[in-house]
């Protein structure tokens, strides 16, 4: 049987084919940020302070160095003229370049950060988008800067830098002493590095920003796109390794999913992705406003990402307290009324322990034609496999 849906696929093999091997064109390629998922990862990054600080004074030493070879050499074309022709004017030059020097080793690396998340946030796929939302909201109710905040403050750090050392800079061309340019500089040095860590919690929020969203998968938009989705700890992490490429964690404890992973399923002969499965944090039946983030972002990826719904049921009384048999049958409830338009399977995990029974007033929230599956025997996951076939073309993609 899976073989006979394999060959119905060669048209589309073909197609594919074709596709891998035609020259791109612009026209070709998916607008920035409306097709696949990824550009939270590809957010610029912001070096450590003591790595910014540290690059700018060895660009400076490496100015000094440069000005000491050139004395050496006109102090030998001069015959052993120790005096050389560096005067007051030469030093005057040489601190107002340094100036500038540290200015740009500050202010370039945070105008590149801060120009390059005002550009990303606003081609972000909106499932991703809402990913950022949701990381901001969960940090300012932790108290944590959000990052718009943090963004804020590093512009006013770099107009702060640049304006003192701006300053600086006239003050140098009025200074008619070598000895107080030289203090000019060292006090200046020192007033940028008090500015730069004034605002070290403000960066901190900005390079931990693409950290954090490490856990989010790279969604291909022209792929078809199954979501896993269940109450915590019902076997979703285990369906998605039986089914596809994907490696996630699995463990005995309830939102074992920290973040999402994805996996693939692969075309036989050319090795294309057919179809990718994405796993997702378990959802408890409670209300919006009681829960927690990571249970907005399997909601935000059932809302933005075009997909079949895979709902995960385990029917054996394991996955803990918080996943008995009720709660489950409540949650699906609530997405089927929610997302009960979109091309939806029932699955039931685990099957081969024994079900509990079900109460009477619950009986009706069962789904009549759920596929059996066990992931520790693979009891049913062929035929899942090649249910899963036939679906492919009717899984919706941007």
């Amino acid at each position: 049987e899976m073989l006979r849906i394999l060959r119905s696929w060669q048209p589309a093999v073909s197609a594919h084919a074709r596709r891998l091997s035609a020259p791109a064109s612009m026209a070709d390629m998916p607008e920035h940020g409306a097709g696949s998922t990824g550009q939270l990862r590809k957010l610029p990054k912001l070096a450590p302070t003591e790595e910014l600080l540290g690059s700018a004074r060895k660009r400076l030493y490496a100015m000094d160095e440069a000005v000491v070879e050139q004395q050496k050499m006109e102090s030998r074309l001069r015959r052993g003229n120790a005096r050389g022709s560096w005067g007051l004017p030469q030093t005057r030059k040489h601190v107002i370049h340094k100036l500038q020097t540290l200015s740009s080793s500050i202010t370039r690396p945070l105008k590149e950060v801060i120009d390059g998340y005002g550009r990303m946030m606003r081609t972000l796929h909106p499932f991703e988008r809402t990913v950022a939302e949701l990381t901001v909201s969960s940090r300012q109710r932790n108290g944590a800067m959000s990052l718009d905040d943090a963004l804020t403050h590093a512009a006013r750090l770099k107009s702060d830098t640049g304006t003192a050392l701006k300053e600086a800079a006239a003050q140098a061309a009025k200074i008619e002493s070598q000895t107080e340019l030289h203090e000019l500089m060292t006090t200046s040095f020192t007033q940028v590095e008090s500015l730069v860590n004034s605002r070290e919690k403000s960066l901190g929020v900005i390079r931990d920003y693409p950290r954090s969203r490490g856990a989010i998968p790279v969604l291909d938009a022209q792929v078809p796109t199954l979501v896993l989705v269940g109450s915590p700890n019902v076997g979703k992490s285990s369906l998605v390794r039986a089914l596809s490429t994907g490696k996630p964690e699995v463990a005995d404890y309830p939102f074992t999913t920290r973040g999402m992973s994805m996996g693939h399923v692969l075309e036989p002969v050319l090795c294309f992705p057919m179809y990718q499965v994405m796993d997702s944090p378990g959802l408890l039946p409670r209300s919006q406003e009681e829960r927690n983030w990571m249970e907005k972002l399997t909601l935000a990826s059932i809302q933005h990402i075009p997909s079949t719904i895979m709902f995960v049921l385990d029917l054996s009384g394991t996955s803990g307290a918080k996943s008995s048999v009720h709660a489950q049958l409540l949650v699906r409830q609530e997405l089927h009324d929610r997302f009960g338009h979109r091309p939806w399977i029932d699955v039931v995990s685990k099957s081969d322990l024994e079900p509990l029974p079900v109460e009477a007033d619950f009986q009706h929230l069962l789904p009549p034609n759920a596929f059996y599956v066990s992931c520790s025997n693979s009891l049913g996951i062929d035929a899942l496999k090649t249910s899963l076939l036939t679906l492919i073309p009717n899984i919706p993609t941007e």
